[in-house]
């Protein structure tokens, strides 16, 4: 998944001084430095330099300034400055940044051709983002067209991450928000309580907004909440050069790690990293960094990928034979859903696609996760053939370390089980807290293994109940905690079916299947 940025891009004037004048003061500087700046600019360049397919979607102007802009920003491998437009007869924008000697800076901002953002442009500029990929937003271009592109991006099934900055009133933004990033004074803004609580200001914000939130305090670490609880974690210790930019490239590295499926929390840690390395250099730009230096530098592990178990078992699985499963449709996938109105998909396991691709027909924009590439390769070769191949992101992912980062209108986990040990109930937990309000959410389960499923891959019945639970309608609802307040269940029953083994074997199987809507 792409990291796609829109949002300011400025030509930056940094001057450093041993202290900040006063009003009336002249500056006296030791040093100064031009370079390309502008929230926009720092958190798609973050981005980029952390290993994203990032894309900056901004404007300069078509005067001397935004030559040099385009220009350094061409030396930035993995940066697509495709969608980066100038403006004729406009100047570019322009920052003025004071660095006083511990490294904390005061800014001028000129806005230039970031105001030439509009709220009609915004389907021509973002019309190439598929769903999934990751859309980061900040306040450095007009309002009206910042709220124009994160509703563009919700409709399109994007992640939606609005950077708060600098701080506004935004409460009008949110419901289009996947994800909010503020610091502690942007979080107060928000607020409206200048007076709130340090401790207090991710809970407060997801509690008034229902909007997941993290509030990054500097060196006094990172806070987050989300539907699944509060998180916090303490800021990576350095001696600064230069705190410019620290915030923009906490987001571009945050937004990374987001693009490629990596639980939130993962993410955070990585981000604080990457915004630690930032204040590393001279500008907001000026560190020199990749993902295995800020990796080296602060001692992080190598993020967790599918398990080599459970890739290689799905991956012989599914190279056995051309096709494991019928192609059609789950049948209780059309009958719950087949009235909703489409709008966002996610489709968790979905193997060759054959629910993904009945989704897309019906006009949902669909995101399809399994860990087997060969299984997403059929299936997306499949969606070419039947023309919805526009409308469906595929993932690779083990949904045993990953989580939705986005909200969707109807999430559907048809069958999601495994002969080998799988955190199902987690996942599915993880899977309801990803359902939007009013979104739907569908499971569809076996009550016992198919009778050649334990019989062709060496797990007899008996272990197979020790080693997996498979809950009726009612404990799955009970279970996940669907019989609560936020939820309305519209249907948790057992259903017989007639179903057909790969070898032509015919058995009756019963499946518990419970649909709830998210209040």
């Amino acid at each position: 998944m792409r990291v796609i940025v829109y949002g300011s891009a400025n030509l930056d004037t940094s001057v450093w001084v041993e202290a900040f004048p006063r009003p009336g003061e002249t500056i006296h500087a030791h040093r100064s430095s031009s370079a390309p700046g502008g929230k926009g600019l720092n958190q798609a360049v973050a981005a980029a330099r952390m290993g994203a397919e990032a894309v900056i979607v901004a404007s300069i102007g078509d005067d001397a300034r935004g030559q040099a802009v385009r220009l350094a920003l061409a030396a930035e491998p993995g940066l697509d400055l495709s969608r980066l437009r100038s403006e004729p007869h406009t100047p570019t924008g322009q920052a003025l940044i004071t660095v006083d000697a511990d490294g904390e800076n005061q800014i001028v901002l000129i806005a230039g051709a970031n105001g030439s953002h509009s709220p009609a442009g915004v389907p021509g500029r973002l019309e190439f983002a598929e769903a999934g990929d990751v859309l980061v937003c900040q306040l450095e271009i007009p309002m009206a067209a910042t709220a124009a592109a994160l509703a563009y991006g919700r409709s399109r099934g994007l992640v939606t991450v609005l950077n708060a900055a600098p701080g506004a009133p935004v409460a009008d933004l949110l419901g289009d928000v996947s994800l909010l990033v503020v610091n502690e004074t942007e979080a107060r803004i928000v607020l409206e309580d200048e007076s709130a609580a340090t401790a207090d200001l991710a809970a407060r914000i997801h509690s008034r907004h229902g909007v997941d939130v993290v509030v990054t305090l500097g060196a006094a670490g990172v806070l987050w909440h989300t539907a699944e609880g509060p998180g916090e974690r303490p800021a990576f210790e350095i001696d600064p050069i230069d705190t410019t930019g620290a915030g923009d490239a906490f987001v571009g590295g945050l937004a990374t790690f987001l693009a490629e499926g990596h639980p939130l929390a993962e993410a955070i840690d990585f981000a604080a990293a990457v915004g630690a390395m930032a204040t590393t250099g001279d500008g907001a730009q000026g560190y020199e960094a990749d993902r295995d230096v800020v990796r080296t530098r602060f001692g992080l592990e190598q993020p967790a990928g599918p398990a080599s178990e459970t890739k290689a078992y799905w991956e012989g699985r599914y190279r056995e034979r051309g096709a494991m499963w019928s192609g059609r449709v789950n049948a209780a996938l059309v009958q719950e859903t087949g009235a909703l109105t489409p709008g966002t998909a996610l489709d968790l396991g979905c193997g060759e696609g054959a629910d993904a691709i009945w989704l897309a027909e019906q006009g949902w924009h669909v995101t399809g996760v399994d860990i087997s590439a060969t299984a997403l390769g059929r299936a997306e070769a499949e969606a070419r053939r039947r023309g919805v191949a526009d409308r469906i992101t595929w993932q690779r992912a083990d949904l045993a370390h990953w989580r939705p980062a986005a909200t969707y209108d109807l999430v559907s986990a048809c069958f999601l089980h495994s002969q080998l040990e799988f955190p199902r109930d987690e996942i599915l937990r993880g899977a309801a807290a990803a359902v939007a309000p009013g979104g739907s959410f569908l499971i569809v389960g076996h009550v016992d293994f198919p009778p050649w499923a334990a019989r062709d891959h060496g797990h007899d019945h008996e272990a197979g109940e020790k080693l997996h639970a498979f809950p009726s309608a009612a404990e799955a609802v009970t279970g996940l905690g669907l019989d609560g307040p936020d939820w309305e269940v519209l249907v948790a029953e057992s259903r017989v079916r007639s179903a057909t083994s790969p070898t032509g074997e015919v058995a009756e199987l019963t499946d518990a299947v419970v649909l709830a809507r998210r209040r």
